[in-house]
């Protein structure tokens, strides 16, 4: 059974999201049209699930805040400044965060599936084991990021900036990395079967014997890895 309940009246981001992690309800302010445009939300008690919340945070300054494990699913947050803010565990697939700012942002197994993230700084985000699968990361910044042993199964992350990420233990199965720079990135034990990518893109980028790449892609050479072709000969 569902119980809606409408949080009416205006509330900043920052009460918005305190209210969250502390199961209040948001407080109520008038008298500031613009706020209520950007923060109204929609708390909706479901039964056996505890609240769901889908606030408007668009351009919200949550700068080293602690949102870890909060239900952020299907949230606004496109242009919100979130560097340094500890999302771990948090749950935010299908969240707008196009051009949000994570720059060194914890988001260790934080649900972020199918969410936007088109021209988003990830820039040195720790992403551990998070659940990035057919997320739109078209363009986006993770210069330095670490997805160690992420799900990017799908990803869009055509023209993104890959530059020195740590994606060892990767799940890139059908990714679209078509213009992305992986220049310095570490594909270690990555699995890139039916990603799309050119050998040109794959080529300034680290991997080992244990990187699988699409049928079409070999090693590059620095890799030190023969192919199944050279094993043969040998």
């Amino acid at each position: 059974m569902v119980n809606e309940q409408n949080v009416e009246g205006l509330a900043s981001p920052t009460d918005v999201v305190g209210n969250i992690k502390s199961g209040k309800r948001a407080s109520q302010k008038r008298g500031d049209p613009r706020s209520h445009e950007r923060c109204k939300s929609n708390l909706e008690l479901v039964e056996g699930e505890g609240p769901l919340i889908e606030p408007n945070l668009t351009r919200a300054d949550l700068s080293g805040r602690n949102l870890s494990e909060v239900n952020l699913r299907r949230a606004e947050l496109s242009e919100a400044n979130l560097t340094g803010a500890d999302l771990s565990g948090t749950n935010l697939s299908e969240a707008n965060l196009s051009r949000a700012d994570l720059t060194d942002a914890s988001l260790t197994v934080a649900d972020l599936s199918r969410a936007d993230l088109p021209s988003t700084d990830l820039s040195e985000a720790h992403l551990l084991r998070a659940d990035l699968s057919e997320a739109e990361l078209m363009s986006a910044d993770l210069d330095s990021a670490k997805p160690v042993r992420a799900n990017l199964f799908r990803a869009d992350l055509m023209g993104a900036n890959l530059t020195g990420a740590k994606l060892t233990g990767a799940d890139l199965r059908e990714a679209d990395l078509s213009g992305a720079d992986l220049s310095g990135a570490d594909l270690s034990g990555a699995d890139l079967r039916e990603a799309s990518l050119t050998q040109e893109e794959l080529e300034p980028a680290i991997g080992d014997e244990n990187t699988r790449l699409p049928a079409e892609l070999n090693p590059p050479a620095h890799w030190g890895v023969k192919t199944e072709e050279q094993a043969k000969e040998d």
